[in-house]
């Protein structure tokens, strides 16, 4: 008996099988268990923060007071920290009155100065 024939059988038999095994398996989405969850957990939070950011830059840009005014906004997880410089308190409380107003702050931080 020769083993050639077995050969030329069973060999197609096999990758026929891991071919339909491969065709099977699906790709790892956000809800399946093999998806990392923090992944898309860390990127809904930059985007959120994204959004802040560019939610509270907008409504200081459209504020007839502080429209002039140059200033820094970042957001880390809700908590909105802004910088620049203000001619007066008043401008300053303005900032921070502004900024909560936004939806999604959490907490300002308002590292701006006074002066001229």
């Amino acid at each position: 008996m020769k083993p050639y024939p077995i050969r030329t059988v069973i060999l197609p038999v096999l990758a026929s099988l891991a071919a339909l095994v491969a065709c099977d398996r699906q790709a790892p989405t956000a809800a399946t268990d093999e998806a990392d969850p923090t992944l898309s957990d860390k990127a809904g939070e930059m985007i959120d923060d994204a959004a802040i950011t560019a939610r509270v830059k907008t409504k200081l840009a459209a504020d007839a007071g502080l429209s002039t005014i140059k200033l820094s906004v970042d957001t880390d997880n809700g908590v909105v920290t802004v910088c620049g410089k203000v001619p007066d308190e008043a401008m300053r409380d303005a900032v921070s009155r502004v900024a909560a107003g936004v939806a999604g702050v959490v907490l300002i931080n308002n590292h701006v100065t006074v002066g001229p």
